[in-house]
Protein backbone atom coordinates (compact mmCIF):
# COMPACT_ATOMS: atom_id res chain seq x y z
CA UNK A 1 0.00 0.00 0.00
CA UNK A 2 1.05 3.37 -1.21
CA UNK A 3 1.14 6.84 0.69
CA UNK A 4 1.97 10.14 -0.92
CA UNK A 5 1.93 13.33 1.66
CA UNK A 6 2.17 16.73 0.12
CA UNK A 7 3.43 19.04 2.56
CA UNK A 8 2.61 23.10 1.43
CA UNK A 9 5.22 25.96 3.23
CA UNK A 10 4.81 29.74 3.26
CA UNK A 11 8.05 30.40 0.30
CA UNK A 12 8.85 33.70 2.53
CA UNK A 13 10.56 31.72 5.68
CA UNK A 14 13.61 29.80 5.61
CA UNK A 15 13.66 26.44 3.54
CA UNK A 16 12.77 23.58 6.28
CA UNK A 17 13.92 20.49 6.20
CA UNK A 18 10.34 18.59 6.52
CA UNK A 19 10.61 14.55 8.02
CA UNK A 20 7.33 12.67 7.94
CA UNK A 21 6.56 9.37 9.59
CA UNK A 22 3.47 6.96 8.89
CA UNK A 23 2.20 5.15 12.15
CA UNK A 24 0.32 2.49 12.06
CA UNK A 25 -0.37 -1.49 13.55
CA UNK A 26 0.09 -3.65 10.69
CA UNK A 27 1.74 -6.08 12.24
CA UNK A 28 0.27 -6.07 15.95
CA UNK A 29 -3.17 -4.23 16.51
CA UNK A 30 -1.88 -2.90 20.46
CA UNK A 31 1.71 -1.98 19.03
CA UNK A 32 2.35 0.65 16.76
CA UNK A 33 5.25 0.93 14.58
CA UNK A 34 6.49 4.25 12.54
CA UNK A 35 7.80 4.09 8.98
CA UNK A 36 9.84 6.89 7.33
CA UNK A 37 8.53 8.70 3.89
CA UNK A 38 11.28 9.98 1.34
CA UNK A 39 11.12 12.67 -0.83
CA UNK A 40 9.26 12.02 -4.05
CA UNK A 41 9.42 13.96 -7.73
CA UNK A 42 6.48 16.62 -7.41
CA UNK A 43 2.90 15.31 -8.82
CA UNK A 44 -0.38 16.58 -9.93
CA UNK A 45 -1.28 19.56 -7.19
CA UNK A 46 -3.93 19.21 -4.59
CA UNK A 47 -5.03 22.49 -3.89
CA UNK A 48 -6.44 24.74 -6.39
CA UNK A 49 -6.66 27.83 -4.68
CA UNK A 50 -4.57 31.11 -5.13
CA UNK A 51 -3.33 31.71 -2.21
CA UNK A 52 -1.88 27.60 -1.99
CA UNK A 53 -0.20 28.72 -5.99
CA UNK A 54 2.01 30.64 -3.85
CA UNK A 55 3.23 28.16 -1.35
CA UNK A 56 6.30 25.57 -1.04
CA UNK A 57 5.53 22.03 -1.99
CA UNK A 58 7.32 19.02 -1.30
CA UNK A 59 6.06 15.37 -2.16
CA UNK A 60 7.13 12.72 0.02
CA UNK A 61 5.99 8.85 -0.56
CA UNK A 62 6.48 5.37 1.69
CA UNK A 63 5.18 1.85 0.89
CA UNK A 64 3.49 0.00 3.84
CA UNK A 65 4.52 -4.12 2.66
CA UNK A 66 2.54 -7.02 3.68
CA UNK A 67 -0.76 -7.92 5.47
CA UNK A 68 -2.32 -8.15 8.94
CA UNK A 69 -1.62 -11.55 10.30
CA UNK A 70 -5.30 -12.12 10.50
CA UNK A 71 -8.10 -10.53 9.04
CA UNK A 72 -8.45 -7.02 10.90
CA UNK A 73 -8.55 -3.22 10.13
CA UNK A 74 -5.29 -1.74 9.98
CA UNK A 75 -4.98 1.72 11.59
CA UNK A 76 -2.47 4.54 10.32
CA UNK A 77 -1.74 7.77 10.90
CA UNK A 78 0.76 10.71 9.56
CA UNK A 79 3.19 13.18 11.88
CA UNK A 80 5.55 15.47 10.80
CA UNK A 81 8.12 18.25 11.79
CA UNK A 82 9.89 21.03 10.06
CA UNK A 83 13.38 20.35 11.77
CA UNK A 84 15.01 17.59 13.93
CA UNK A 85 14.76 19.74 16.50
CA UNK A 86 10.96 20.69 16.73
CA UNK A 87 8.74 18.44 18.42
CA UNK A 88 6.71 16.20 16.04
CA UNK A 89 3.12 17.23 14.61
CA UNK A 90 0.01 14.65 14.64
CA UNK A 91 -2.40 14.88 11.64
CA UNK A 92 -5.01 13.91 13.71
CA UNK A 93 -4.08 17.04 16.41
CA UNK A 94 -3.50 19.42 13.72
CA UNK A 95 -6.62 19.03 11.46
CA UNK A 96 -8.84 16.62 13.40
CA UNK A 97 -8.96 13.92 10.90
CA UNK A 98 -9.33 10.91 12.75
CA UNK A 99 -6.86 7.83 12.02
CA UNK A 100 -7.51 6.09 9.02
CA UNK A 101 -8.35 2.33 8.49
CA UNK A 102 -7.21 0.59 6.03
CA UNK A 103 -9.64 -3.21 5.18
CA UNK A 104 -7.97 -6.24 4.06
CA UNK A 105 -10.43 -8.49 1.62
CA UNK A 106 -10.10 -11.79 0.97
CA UNK A 107 -9.81 -13.35 -3.00
CA UNK A 108 -13.46 -14.82 -2.26
CA UNK A 109 -16.37 -14.68 -0.47
CA UNK A 110 -16.77 -17.97 1.88
CA UNK A 111 -19.84 -19.77 2.07
CA UNK A 112 -21.31 -18.35 5.50
CA UNK A 113 -24.56 -18.61 6.86
CA UNK A 114 -26.48 -15.49 7.11
CA UNK A 115 -26.04 -15.40 10.82
CA UNK A 116 -22.27 -14.97 10.40
CA UNK A 117 -22.75 -11.07 8.79
CA UNK A 118 -26.22 -10.42 11.18
CA UNK A 119 -26.41 -11.23 14.70
CA UNK A 120 -29.37 -11.74 16.49
CA UNK A 121 -32.04 -12.99 14.15
CA UNK A 122 -35.77 -12.90 14.92
CA UNK A 123 -36.74 -17.09 14.79
CA UNK A 124 -39.87 -16.17 13.40
CA UNK A 125 -38.40 -15.38 10.34
CA UNK A 126 -38.02 -17.25 7.08
CA UNK A 127 -34.13 -16.97 6.17
CA UNK A 128 -33.17 -18.96 2.49
CA UNK A 129 -30.44 -18.86 0.05
CA UNK A 130 -30.44 -17.94 -3.01
CA UNK A 131 -28.94 -17.90 -6.29
CA UNK A 132 -27.48 -14.26 -7.11
CA UNK A 133 -27.50 -13.06 -10.45
CA UNK A 134 -24.29 -11.29 -9.39
CA UNK A 135 -20.55 -12.34 -9.35
CA UNK A 136 -18.94 -12.72 -6.53
CA UNK A 137 -21.54 -11.92 -3.92
CA UNK A 138 -24.05 -13.83 -1.78
CA UNK A 139 -27.98 -13.35 -1.17
CA UNK A 140 -30.37 -14.08 0.98
CA UNK A 141 -34.29 -13.67 1.00
CA UNK A 142 -36.08 -13.06 4.04
CA UNK A 143 -39.75 -13.21 5.11
CA UNK A 144 -42.06 -13.59 7.47
CA UNK A 145 -45.78 -13.26 8.16
CA UNK A 146 -47.68 -10.01 7.91
CA UNK A 147 -51.01 -9.28 10.04
CA UNK A 148 -54.00 -8.69 8.20
CA UNK A 149 -55.80 -4.52 8.31
CA UNK A 150 -58.73 -4.25 10.40
CA UNK A 151 -61.73 -1.91 8.37
CA UNK A 152 -59.65 1.23 7.22
CA UNK A 153 -56.76 0.41 10.03
CA UNK A 154 -53.52 -1.51 8.21
CA UNK A 155 -52.21 -4.13 9.75
CA UNK A 156 -48.70 -3.50 11.19
CA UNK A 157 -46.20 -6.31 12.15
CA UNK A 158 -42.70 -5.98 13.70
CA UNK A 159 -39.52 -8.51 13.42
CA UNK A 160 -36.17 -7.71 14.63
CA UNK A 161 -33.79 -8.34 12.04
CA UNK A 162 -30.76 -7.89 14.25
CA UNK A 163 -27.43 -6.34 14.27
CA UNK A 164 -24.85 -6.29 11.31
CA UNK A 165 -21.45 -7.78 12.77
CA UNK A 166 -18.07 -6.54 12.96
CA UNK A 167 -19.07 -3.07 10.88
CA UNK A 168 -17.09 0.09 10.81
CA UNK A 169 -19.77 2.28 8.64
CA UNK A 170 -22.94 2.04 7.73
CA UNK A 171 -25.39 3.80 4.59
CA UNK A 172 -28.84 4.08 4.45
CA UNK A 173 -32.12 5.61 2.38
CA UNK A 174 -34.39 6.81 4.42
CA UNK A 175 -38.12 8.19 4.14
CA UNK A 176 -37.62 11.58 5.37
CA UNK A 177 -41.79 11.84 4.53
CA UNK A 178 -44.33 11.10 2.30
CA UNK A 179 -42.70 11.22 -0.84
CA UNK A 180 -39.55 11.91 -0.44
CA UNK A 181 -36.28 9.43 0.25
CA UNK A 182 -33.24 10.88 1.80
CA UNK A 183 -29.17 9.52 2.76
CA UNK A 184 -27.95 9.01 6.19
CA UNK A 185 -24.80 7.42 7.07
CA UNK A 186 -22.18 6.81 10.12
CA UNK A 187 -19.50 5.28 11.22
CA UNK A 188 -20.64 3.69 14.36
CA UNK A 189 -24.43 3.39 16.37
CA UNK A 190 -27.20 5.29 16.74
CA UNK A 191 -28.07 4.06 13.18
CA UNK A 192 -30.95 6.49 11.10
CA UNK A 193 -33.47 8.21 13.22
CA UNK A 194 -36.08 7.36 10.09
CA UNK A 195 -37.81 4.55 8.95
CA UNK A 196 -35.44 3.69 6.17
CA UNK A 197 -35.87 1.31 2.84
CA UNK A 198 -32.18 -0.32 2.32
CA UNK A 199 -28.97 -0.06 4.70
CA UNK A 200 -25.52 -0.90 3.68
CA UNK A 201 -23.02 -2.00 6.05
CA UNK A 202 -18.97 -1.63 5.59
CA UNK A 203 -17.50 -4.64 7.60
CA UNK A 204 -14.08 -5.10 9.00
CA UNK A 205 -12.98 -7.58 6.41
CA UNK A 206 -14.04 -5.16 4.00
CA UNK A 207 -17.05 -6.94 2.39
CA UNK A 208 -20.52 -5.02 2.29
CA UNK A 209 -23.72 -6.47 3.58
CA UNK A 210 -27.07 -4.47 1.65
CA UNK A 211 -30.48 -4.84 3.22
CA UNK A 212 -33.13 -4.02 1.12
CA UNK A 213 -37.25 -3.87 1.84
CA UNK A 214 -39.24 -4.85 -1.06
CA UNK A 215 -42.81 -3.02 -1.05
CA UNK A 216 -45.26 -3.09 -3.22
CA UNK A 217 -46.14 -6.48 -3.15
CA UNK A 218 -49.41 -7.64 -2.04
CA UNK A 219 -50.73 -4.05 -0.76
CA UNK A 220 -47.34 -4.85 1.91
CA UNK A 221 -45.01 -1.73 2.60
CA UNK A 222 -41.83 -3.04 4.41
CA UNK A 223 -38.97 -0.30 5.56
CA UNK A 224 -36.39 -0.85 8.89
CA UNK A 225 -36.38 0.92 11.78
CA UNK A 226 -33.61 1.27 14.24
CA UNK A 227 -33.98 0.14 17.88
CA UNK A 228 -31.14 -0.20 19.91
CA UNK A 229 -28.75 -0.21 17.45
CA UNK A 230 -30.73 -3.20 15.66
CA UNK A 231 -32.50 -3.40 12.80
CA UNK A 232 -36.35 -3.94 12.88
CA UNK A 233 -38.50 -4.93 9.73
CA UNK A 234 -41.74 -2.93 10.49
CA UNK A 235 -44.35 -4.74 7.65
CA UNK A 236 -47.66 -2.47 7.29
CA UNK A 237 -50.35 -4.79 5.50
CA UNK A 238 -53.28 -2.64 3.52
CA UNK A 239 -55.05 -5.85 3.24
CA UNK A 240 -57.82 -7.58 5.17
CA UNK A 241 -56.10 -10.61 4.27
CA UNK A 242 -52.51 -12.05 6.18
CA UNK A 243 -49.77 -11.61 4.02
CA UNK A 244 -45.81 -11.78 3.48
CA UNK A 245 -43.13 -9.35 4.05
CA UNK A 246 -39.85 -9.81 2.24
CA UNK A 247 -35.83 -8.22 3.03
CA UNK A 248 -33.39 -9.14 0.79
CA UNK A 249 -29.92 -9.41 1.84
CA UNK A 250 -26.79 -8.76 0.17
CA UNK A 251 -22.72 -9.96 0.63
CA UNK A 252 -20.44 -8.53 -1.62
CA UNK A 253 -16.55 -7.03 -2.05
CA UNK A 254 -18.00 -3.54 -3.42
CA UNK A 255 -21.19 -1.80 -2.59
CA UNK A 256 -22.12 -1.81 -6.36
CA UNK A 257 -21.72 -5.36 -6.62
CA UNK A 258 -23.98 -5.77 -3.40
CA UNK A 259 -26.58 -3.54 -4.18
CA UNK A 260 -26.96 -4.85 -7.82
CA UNK A 261 -27.21 -9.16 -6.30
CA UNK A 262 -29.97 -7.45 -4.18
CA UNK A 263 -31.69 -5.08 -6.87
CA UNK A 264 -31.82 -7.72 -9.65
CA UNK A 265 -33.32 -10.49 -7.24
CA UNK A 266 -35.79 -7.54 -6.10
CA UNK A 267 -36.57 -6.73 -9.64
CA UNK A 268 -37.01 -10.72 -10.56
CA UNK A 269 -39.78 -11.42 -7.74
CA UNK A 270 -41.41 -8.32 -8.35
CA UNK A 271 -42.09 -9.61 -11.89
CA UNK A 272 -42.93 -12.62 -11.01
CA UNK A 273 -45.76 -11.47 -9.00
CA UNK A 274 -47.63 -9.51 -12.46
CA UNK A 275 -49.09 -11.08 -15.19
CA UNK A 276 -47.63 -10.44 -18.64
CA UNK A 277 -50.07 -9.32 -20.62
CA UNK A 278 -50.82 -10.65 -24.22
CA UNK A 279 -48.95 -7.87 -25.69
CA UNK A 280 -46.02 -8.39 -24.13
CA UNK A 281 -46.48 -12.16 -24.55
CA UNK A 282 -46.63 -11.69 -28.54
CA UNK A 283 -43.67 -9.25 -28.24
CA UNK A 284 -41.75 -11.75 -26.05
CA UNK A 285 -42.38 -14.43 -28.61
CA UNK A 286 -41.58 -12.24 -31.93
CA UNK A 287 -38.23 -11.66 -29.76
CA UNK A 288 -37.49 -15.37 -28.97
CA UNK A 289 -37.86 -16.18 -32.48
CA UNK A 290 -36.18 -13.22 -33.93
CA UNK A 291 -33.36 -14.96 -31.25
CA UNK A 292 -33.48 -18.45 -33.00
CA UNK A 293 -32.54 -16.68 -36.11
CA UNK A 294 -29.23 -14.64 -34.99
CA UNK A 295 -31.19 -11.49 -35.10
CA UNK A 296 -31.35 -10.77 -31.61
CA UNK A 297 -29.92 -11.83 -28.56
CA UNK A 298 -30.73 -10.61 -24.25
CA UNK A 299 -28.17 -8.68 -22.88
CA UNK A 300 -28.18 -7.11 -19.29
CA UNK A 301 -28.35 -3.42 -20.06
CA UNK A 302 -27.98 -0.36 -17.36
CA UNK A 303 -31.16 1.64 -17.95
CA UNK A 304 -33.33 3.57 -15.61
CA UNK A 305 -35.40 0.25 -14.82
CA UNK A 306 -32.21 -0.60 -12.50
CA UNK A 307 -32.75 2.39 -10.27
CA UNK A 308 -35.11 2.55 -7.28
CA UNK A 309 -38.52 2.96 -7.51
CA UNK A 310 -41.39 4.69 -5.39
CA UNK A 311 -44.82 4.17 -4.77
CA UNK A 312 -47.06 6.30 -4.02
CA UNK A 313 -49.46 4.88 -2.48
CA UNK A 314 -47.66 3.32 -0.29
CA UNK A 315 -46.01 6.70 0.00
CA UNK A 316 -48.97 8.87 0.26
CA UNK A 317 -50.69 6.44 2.51
CA UNK A 318 -54.52 4.51 2.43
CA UNK A 319 -56.61 8.13 2.84
CA UNK A 320 -55.39 9.32 -0.60
CA UNK A 321 -56.71 12.55 -1.77
CA UNK A 322 -56.44 15.14 -4.62
CA UNK A 323 -54.75 17.79 -2.43
CA UNK A 324 -52.00 15.26 -1.45
CA UNK A 325 -51.16 14.22 -5.15
CA UNK A 326 -51.47 17.88 -6.03
CA UNK A 327 -49.01 18.82 -2.59
CA UNK A 328 -46.72 16.16 -3.69
CA UNK A 329 -46.33 16.87 -7.66
CA UNK A 330 -45.63 20.58 -6.38
CA UNK A 331 -42.92 19.78 -4.32
CA UNK A 332 -41.51 17.72 -6.75
CA UNK A 333 -41.85 20.82 -9.26
CA UNK A 334 -40.37 23.44 -6.67
CA UNK A 335 -37.26 21.04 -6.11
CA UNK A 336 -37.07 20.81 -10.13
CA UNK A 337 -36.66 17.13 -10.27
CA UNK A 338 -38.14 16.06 -13.58
CA UNK A 339 -39.22 12.82 -14.79
CA UNK A 340 -42.31 11.07 -15.80
CA UNK A 341 -44.69 13.22 -13.34
CA UNK A 342 -44.23 16.13 -15.54
CA UNK A 343 -46.84 15.24 -17.90
CA UNK A 344 -49.39 14.48 -14.91
CA UNK A 345 -48.45 17.51 -13.49
CA UNK A 346 -49.49 19.59 -16.78
CA UNK A 347 -52.81 17.21 -16.77
CA UNK A 348 -53.62 18.07 -13.10
CA UNK A 349 -52.61 21.94 -13.51
CA UNK A 350 -55.37 21.26 -16.89
CA UNK A 351 -57.87 20.09 -14.64
CA UNK A 352 -57.64 22.48 -12.10
CA UNK A 353 -58.33 25.56 -14.48
CA UNK A 354 -61.03 23.68 -15.99
CA UNK A 355 -62.57 22.92 -12.60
Amino acid sequence: MSFNVLVESDPSKEEQHWEVQLWHNLHDPLKWENLDFKTAEPRLSLSQTELASKLRRQWFTTTLQGNPSSPRPVSFTVKFRAHCRDNWKWVQTQSGTRDGRLLYQENEIKRQDLKYYINDIDSNLNVKQEQSDTPDTAIWSVTAPAKPAKGEESGFTEYSLGLPTSYTRWFSLVRLWSPWLAPRHGIEPPLAEKDGVMYSFLREDGLHVVTLAISGLEDILTTFKAEQDKLVILARNDREEEGTTRVVVAVGKSFDAANAAAMYYARKLISSFHAVSPEMEEIIRSLDKKGENGDIRASWVQSWVDGMSYCTWNGLGQALTEEKISGALESLKREDIKGWFDSLFLLHSTNSEKS
